[in-house]
């Protein structure tokens, strides 16, 4: 969030959007499967929906087979349009057919970007905007009308609850 609230502001960002790159080649299993599919699903509305952000494309790199069916499973819920922009790659082999690698630091094959550098930037930036970040802590939202639509919606659907308790008992080699 840090990197969002200091960076919205430039005209570049605003008009150019975001590349979401995500690395989940050393990411175990255990880790996913603690979300549920409304938890995933609620996640990504409120990424695409929520967030004053104009997302180009996301990339999810090293996606084990299992978690890209729940991601065409969260994604089948939204339109075309975001579908279109969410691409999940088994390695960063495949991922060169879909992304220009230069954009990653060298810390990837074929990444030219220098992540110290990156760094540095960053820092340089979220100090520069440290005021109005801090100013963002102190917003609030009324949100007394929308009580009575999250009181009728609190519990998980059945297919929800049946899809997370088939996914605890999965055994993956």
């Amino acid at each position: 969030m840090l990197l969002l609230e200091s960076t919205l502001d430039r005209e570049e960002t605003q008009i150019n959007g975001y590349v979401v790159i995500c690395d989940y080649r050393e990411v175990s299993l255990k880790q996913f499967v603690v979300w549920s599919i409304t938890d995933a699903s609620n996640t990504a509305k409120c990424i695409f929906q929520s967030l004053p952000v104009r997302i180009q494309e996301i990339h999810a790199i090293g996606v084990p087979k299992f978690i890209s069916f729940v991601t065409d499973l969260v994604l089948s819920s939204m339109s075309e349009k975001i579908r279109s922009q969410v691409l999940c790659h088994k390695s960063l082999e495949e991922t060169k057919k879909h992304l220009d690698l230069s954009i990653l630091t060298t810390d990837y094959e074929g990444g030219s970007q220098n992540p110290e550098h990156l760094k540095q930037d960053f820092i340089k930036r979220a100090e520069d905007r440290r005021s109005e970040v801090l100013l963002m802590d102190e917003m609030s939202i009324d949100i007394s009308h929308c009580r009575n639509l999250w009181q009728q919606n609190n519990g998980l659907s059945k297919i929800d609850a049946g899809l997370v308790g088939s996914f605890k008992k999965l055994n993956v080699d």
